[in-house]
């Protein structure tokens, strides 16, 4: 992955942690994420912005090309602090990750 990806990426995850803190029951942005919350907000913030973004279409699992989804959003929405929050969240707070094994 290139440096502008990276870079791209992280802004996107930064803002969304600052507007997720509530469904992710963070008290402050700095603080670190354990796995479990770090997969929901990563894997559910991608759900959100591609239902989004495309609407009309079924949403893929796994989303194919975060970097393109990053960019179609930045130009359709011009600013992070713009992005559709709402169904974002949503889907942050519906994402289900793996349940833990049971111990043989």
């Amino acid at each position: 992955m290139d440096e502008g990806a990276r870079q791209a990426c992280r802004r996107f995850l930064k803002t969304i942690m600052e507007h997720a803190r509530f469904s992710l029951q963070l008290r402050n942005t700095n603080q670190p994420l354990g796995h479990a919350k770090a997969i929901k907000m990563q894997v559910g913030s991608l759900r959100g912005l591609y239902t989004a973004l495309h609407p009309e279409q079924q949403l893929p699992v796994p989303v194919p090309d975060i970097y393109a989804l990053i960019t179609e959003a930045g130009a359709r929405y011009d600013s992070p602090d713009k992005l559709p929050f709402t169904q974002i969240i949503l889907q942050i707070s519906a994402y289900q990750g793996r349940k833990r094994r049971q111990k043989k």
